[in-house]
């Protein structure tokens, strides 16, 4: 069944995906990317959720492939991580198929949530997730705690 979201604050969205109630106040956007999510059949709760990483040297290969935009981000994705300070993060970049290339912070989980060079998170693979579905989407934007579709990243933004 598909997400009917919100077009205006009139509309409501009552939509189920795998058995999943869809909030009335997901922007449409967000709504979408559950459906697509959902289609690939992307898990949403902490006990099914699997990290993808692909081996060393494609991780390599992708990082020489984009040598000049690591060159160029790292220094801004290193100056935004020391801003950030003591706040629990990590910031990364991906390629255009959502691996991780780069990524900088102090969350201690971060291995734990793939958020290290190498893993994926396409939307196909991981659900909606900012870099996923701003690829997906071919636009900038932000998915904020709940919007996320898999449990245990509603509280990251």
């Amino acid at each position: 069944m598909a997400i009917d979201s919100p077009k205006n604050s009139e509309t409501k969205a009552d939509g189920i995906v795998e058995n999943l109630a869809i909030p009335s106040s997901l922007r449409t956007l967000i709504a979408e990317s559950w459906n697509r999510s959902a289609a690939a059949g992307v898990a949403t709760t902490a006990d099914k959720v699997i990290f993808h990483r692909v081996p060393d040297d494609d991780l390599l290969h992708r990082q020489l492939v984009n040598k000049n935009l690591l060159r160029a981000a790292a220094p801004h994705l290193n100056w935004l991580s020391a801003w950030l300070g003591n706040i629990p993060h990590v910031v990364y970049l991906v390629d255009r198929d959502g691996i991780i290339l780069f990524s900088v912070g102090n969350y201690d989980n971060a291995d734990a949530f793939g958020l290290t060079p190498g893993f994926n998170w396409s939307e196909a693979v991981m659900g909606t997730n900012g870099a996923g579905t701003a690829i997906a989407t071919d636009r900038a934007l932000a998915v904020m705690g709940p919007e996320h579709i898999s449990e245990p990243f509603q509280g990251f933004t």
